[in-house]
């Protein structure tokens, strides 16, 4: 159950650093003083925008470095000359480690973490490619959303009714996922397989016969 490790994590860590960390990844929506927020923050007991739920996707995506979500890259006038040209450097800014991004990629996209949950092969996976993911579900199957990424391509879909009224037992394994699923394998069809390469400073061990990375001085 991935709930109970996020909770073990916040508890440990504290919840202004848990706050601290989701601003830095773009969720701006989570501006009240940090003694409102409680527990549930990691288990989605907060509103979020779905846009920066991307963001936030897209900052694991690019290795740490969050880039505000942009609509328009450039505007030419009739004559051709450029008014404006998105500069993604004036944009952007270092929110996580590229140690701290990796590890959590390597987590997401291993089939074998939800496979208990989900089954092996669920919509999360998709053919040929290495995809991070994540589903989510609120009380009462009132939304439910999958995010998720590549190195090149971040993601998030949400379902639920436009009146907000509740679903009937739908979670983002069935909802969300695959909407994700048919998405990423439209927009990756054609293009080759890409993963993140390791970053300096990570140590490595072997857990349940596979390669696990981890930062220096939690290998203890």
């Amino acid at each position: 159950e991935t709930d109970i490790p996020a909770v073990k994590v916040e508890i440990g860590t504290g919840i202004a650093r848990v706050v601290d960390v989701a601003r830095r990844m773009g969720l701006q929506s989570l501006n009240q003083p940090v003694a409102n927020y409680q527990p549930s923050l990691t288990l989605g007991g907060y509103e979020v925008p779905l846009l920066e739920m991307a963001g936030g996707a897209s900052t694991l995506a690019s290795q740490g470095t969050y880039r505000h979500p942009q609509g328009i890259l450039k505007i030419r006038s009739q004559e051709g000359s450029t008014l404006y040209s998105y500069d993604p450097r004036q944009n952007s800014r270092p929110a996580l480690s590229p140690q701290v991004s990796f590890i959590m990629s390597q987590m997401l996209s291993d089939d074998r973490n939800r496979t208990l949950a989900f089954g092996a092969n669920s919509d999360l996976v998709v053919a040929g490619h290495r995809v991070a993911a994540k589903t989510g579900t609120t009380n009462d199957f009132r939304d439910n959303l999958t995010v998720g990424y590549t190195p090149k391509l971040a993601v998030a879909v949400w379902v639920g009714n436009a009146d907000h009224s509740a679903m009937q037992n739908v979670t983002g394994i069935v909802g969300a996922a695959p909407i994700f699923h048919g998405f990423m394998s439209e927009a990756l069809a054609g293009t080759p397989d890409a993963w993140f390469s390791p970053p300096a400073d990570l140590h490595t061990t072997n857990i349940a016969g596979y390669t696990a990375y981890l930062l220096p001085g939690t290998d203890q």
